[in-house]
């Protein structure tokens, strides 16, 4: 039985919301709310709005407000609770809190990282931070999210829309480990079970994401998904993982969606890599194409507008380095049989059931696709490619080369077929193939001199520190 609240008790409750307290007169002195009381207040709020409808209507703002990252005189406790109650009232009241589903997501990437405490609410079924605990820290606003976040897309009360997946792929990388290990496990357990296709159909969209790279109507296409033009779709505000410096974090996502994908959807993805990045770099404008070629005279001149262009050529670039890193990432490759070559399955197994041998031959052919559309369509537009990178000096050769020796690594002969008819070509790219090689072993000879260089000079310290140690009286005593 719901007992209707007082307005005298709700307007106690709202009086302990702001960072201080209202003043008995004007000769009074501010005093400031405490931390703990402004936590409790929240949670306590909650449950009042989950009873009044026009209550959380007006109160909704003031949640939302408190999940902003900028905000003064919050804390992870309050942030934590205010989150916690505005799922609450996404299952009570979901088209009212459609609209804060973008605050609610930046709470995924919220402050930094720490320990955590939690306390469960026996009443709301939610989990409540402990205020005034320590330890306490953001890194508990960016569990309960994950968790928050991703109970609410299981149970249908929001959708996958804008670059919320592409937030979640980066609390996969947080620097908190107990966050990460949360992360992975929502994502390659439940959503990935609920959507099996969750990780193929954002691959690609990931490579533009995670480099900013907003120019590219992929960017605009993966922001704008699933906001039906209201404007209301979850952004990227506050993540930098663009550059050389957030180069391992992007690898490392690349690699879980890739360790999570099936054969088929290994194959999808390189067939697009080739043809959106690849071939767009191949185009005469865009931002891809930009990158692969020679820096415009006065792009390093100070003024805004050069400034933005240099920064665009820049993520441009590592995008078509993320790619060419993917492509020849060892997740990409369909499964082969021992050796790399493809046989016919015997009739005669007998140690094999029916489902074995159906799986060996499923994946034999999947790598004659596979080889197929890599020779066929991948190696022609490297080769053109690769002409446009020499020309222009440009630094994402050695990405390209390493690609290309990875192929003919793998398939030499028939790279050579297809390049039977450009004679000069196939020349270069052989010669160019050697010294690629060639390069690299010497470069893992001088790492093996070092190491080993290392060791025997380890090796001597020990020898003259026992030496040392072997002073006459202890030969004396001995």
């Amino acid at each position: 039985m719901h007992v209707q609240s007082s307005n005298r008790l709700v307007q106690l409750i709202q009086t302990m919301l702001p960072p201080t307290l209202p003043k008995v007169d004007d000769a009074s002195v501010e005093r400031r709310t405490p931390k703990t009381a402004r936590a409790y207040a929240f949670i306590t709020l909650g449950k009042l709005c989950l009873r009044d409808e026009s209550l959380a209507k007006e109160c909704l703002n003031l949640l939302a407000r408190e999940l902003h990252q900028n905000i003064e005189n919050s804390s992870p406790s309050i942030q934590s609770n205010a989150l916690l109650v505005m799922g609450d009232l996404c299952v009570k009241y979901t088209n009212l809190v459609d609209k804060y589903v973008p605050v609610m997501a930046m709470c995924l990437q919220s402050g930094e990282s720490s320990s955590e405490n939690f306390n469960l609410d026996m009443t709301t079924c939610t989990y409540a931070t402990i205020p005034g605990v320590p330890g306490s820290s953001s890194s508990m606003v960016r569990k309960h999210a994950i968790l928050l976040l991703s109970s609410l897309i299981l149970q249908d009360y929001i959708k996958w829309r804008g670059l919320l997946v592409h937030r979640f792929l980066v609390a996969y990388v947080d620097d908190d480990e107990s966050v990460s290990k949360l992360a992975e496990m929502t994502l390659c357990g439940p959503l990935l079970s609920r959507q099996r296709n969750l990780f193929f159909n954002n691959f690609v969209e990931s490579l533009f994401v995670l480099n900013r790279c907003t120019a590219h109507p992929i960017y605009a296409a993966a922001e704008a998904n699933g906001d039906n033009g209201a404007g209301l779709a979850v952004g990227f505000e506050g993540i930098n993982l663009s550059g050389m410096y957030g180069r391992m974090k992007r690898l490392n996502i690349y690699r879980m969606m890739l360790n999570h994908m099936t054969d088929e959807e290994k194959i999808g993805i390189t067939a697009r890599l080739a043809k959106v990045v690849l071939g767009g770099a191949l185009e005469s404008d865009g931002d891809l194409s930009m990158a692969c070629r020679q820096s415009p005279p006065g792009m390093f001149s100070p003024s805004e507008a050069r400034k933005s262009q240099q920064q665009r050529r820049e993520c441009a670039i590592s995008v078509l380095s993320d790619a060419f890193a993917v492509l020849t990432s060892k997740e990409a490759k369909v499964g082969r049989t021992s050796g790399g070559e493809e046989g016919d399955v015997e009739d005669n197994t007998t140690d094999a059931n029916g489902t074995a041998q159906f799986t060996a031959v499923k994946g034999k052919l999947l790598s004659k696709i596979s080889r197929k559309h890599l020779i066929e369509t991948i190696l022609p537009i490297l080769c053109n490619l690769k002409s446009i990178l020499e020309a222009n000096r440009s630094p994402l050769l050695k990405d390209l080369m390493r690609y290309l020796v990875d192929i003919f690594r793998s398939y030499r002969k028939e790279a050579r077929e297809v390049l039977a008819s450009d004679p000069t070509v196939l020349q270069e790219i052989e010669y160019d193939t050697r010294q690629f090689e060639k390069q690299r072993r010497q470069k893992r000879a001088n790492r093996a001199s070092r190491l080993s260089k290392g060791s025997s000079m380890g090796s001597e310290r020990i020898s003259l520190t026992s030496k040392v140690g072997n002073t006459p009286t202890d030969q004396n005593k001995s």
